[in-house]
This record gives C-alpha cells, structure tokens and sequence, in this order.
C-alpha cells in the first residue's frame, strides 16, 4: 500500500501490517510446461506470532531514519495522503477513514464509510475550499487481511466520497448558481402529515441502519448538519429524490418504489422542522425540481 511524504516534516507515512510471508520454490508444471504459481512460487502469509493487531501506520523520519510516532489498530492500514496543513489522512480495511496530525500521530477526525477504503485519498481546492476525496471497493487482499483478525467488512461496495474541509467558507450568495436559484430556496415545501408519517417508518425500515436514526449519518454520510445543507444548498428536491431512489437502500439501490421515495423526502422536510399542510407533495419530476432540497432556514416553524 503506498504512503505518503510531507515536506513539512521531512517524514514518510507508511502504511504497515505486522505479517510474514512463507515462501516456497515449487517444480510443479502445468500442461504449457509453466509453474501452477505465480512465478514458480507458492506462499502463505500469517500475522507475526508476536503481533497482537494487524495495522499500523508509522511516521519516519527522511533525515535519521528514526520512528516520529506509529498509530496501531486491529484492521490493516491502506493508502495514505499528506496535505500541506499538517494532517495525514489514512484509511483501512473496516472501513474507517482517519485525519492524523502529522507531528504527533493524534486523530483529529474520522468517519466510516461504506467498504474498505482500498482507493488512494487525493486532495484538491475549489474557490477556496479544500476538498478531501478517496473511495471504497473491491480489493483482492483485503480480505485476506480481515480474516487474520475476525473483521468482516463488506465488499465490492464501489462508492466515491468527498469531504469539505474547514476553513474558507464562502456565502451563498458567492456558491455558484446562487442567483439562479434564490428564488428556488424561497419556495415553502409542500406535503402532508400522512406523507410524513409513512415516510418515517419507511425511513426506520430502509435508511436508518445506515444513515442513523435521525439523519445523523454512520456507515454512510449524515442527511443533516452545516455540511449536508451547503452540499445540497443549491439543488432541487429532485436531485435528492434521484439520489435516494437511485442509490437507496444499501445493497439494494433503486429497489424502493416512487411512492417510498417520496414519502421519506417529506419525512426529511418534516424532521427539519416544515410545516405539513392539506397538499400531497406529487411523484411529479418537473414539480420536484421547482422546489428546493434545503429551503431557507426562516421557512421552518418557530
């Protein structure tokens, strides 16, 4: 798995696991006359006898070789990324994806994902906002690797995140499409209480393993909360539909009906605080993208 470099503090960030390798040169042949195995080897590879947990990340340093710190876990270590603020981003085979201070091995941040976080984390800015992205999915080791230690994680699960950083936050009226979509954020969301009560216990049943029992994310992101409203601060409720339908429930996307979908959209409204009324918020695409997916916060009730 690769590590990292930082010029900041002239260290390496590599990512470990406490195993050993037993290899064996093999004559066996197949029927092309060529080794059964990989380059005419056959191994097997075991957790170190003296090993207690799998994973480690550990800082050296460029300039004497020396241990900085070293981070160890249960879950072996993957890919790892240095920023330029001091901060180590590393994700590991159960799922979790971790900042560390680069001076001192601290975790300042971290979340879980949906599936072992085998892609390399990158980094980038856009308008002043630095933004973190890596992905999930399939690796041929890592569970090779869980299975040394009893983790099961799931697999094949191939997702993309991205993940804000603090610091500079624009306004809304800076984010791009703001004036476009001013008059959008305006429009009061419409659904009734029946819509909104369906919608809370086809939540429970399909979303909230996942996404928590009041929106507050776990194995998948949060759907509430500063970061979630400027993601979606400039879309329609359409949008957020087509995101739930096509990406919901886990393990089974697209398998809800229009009618669930719709009737967890008015749970969403009604949890964050707007007004039931006698209308029926419609399955009608071009009615949904008139109407936005966080309206302005002084539409709520008081």
């Amino acid at each position: 798995m690769p590590g990292a470099y930082s010029p900041k503090t002239n260290a390496l960030y590599m990512p470990l696991q406490n195993t050993f390798m037993q290899a064996e040169i093999i004559n066996q042949a197949g029927a092309d006359g060529q080794s059964n195995e990989s380059f005419g080897l056959s191994w097997t590879t075991h957790l170190s006898p003296e090993a207690n947990l799998l994973g480690r990340l550990q800082a050296i340093s460029v300039e004497t070789g020396k241990t900085l710190w070293q981070y160890e876990q249960r879950a072996s270590m993957l890919n790892v990324l240095a920023t330029g603020n001091d901060l180590i981003f590393a994700g590991d085979s159960d799922r979790r994806f971790r900042a560390f201070h680069a001076a001192t091995g601290e975790i300042i941040w971290e979340t879980v994902l949906g599936g072992s976080v085998t892609g390399h984390p990158i980094s980038y800015q856009v308008d002043g906002i630095q933004y973190v992205a890596v992905s999930t999915g399939s690796s041929s080791l890592t569970p090779v690797l869980n299975d040394f230690v009893g983790i099961t994680a799931p697999q094949n699960i191939n997702h993309l995140y991205v993940f804000a950083l603090p610091g500079k936050q624009l306004s809304r009226q800076q984010l791009p499409f703001s004036q476009a979509r001013q008059k959008l954020k305006n429009v009061v969301p419409y659904f009734n209480q029946n819509q909104a009560d369906r919608g809370k216990l086809s939540y429970q049943q399909h979303c909230a393993s996942c996404h928590g029992k009041d929106f507050v994310g776990g194995s998948a992101p949060a759907m509430t909360g500063e970061a979630f409203f400027q993601r979606w601060d400039e879309r329609s409720a359409g949008d957020l539909f087509d995101r739930i339908k096509l990406t919901m429930p886990w393990g089974a996307a697209d398998s809800l009906s229009r009618d669930t979908v719709l009737d967890i959209l008015t749970y969403w409204y009604a949890h964050h605080g707007y007004r039931a009324n006698v209308r029926t918020l419609p399955d009608d695409p071009e009615q949904l993208k008139r109407l936005p997916a966080v309206p302005s916060a002084n539409l709520r009730m008081e």
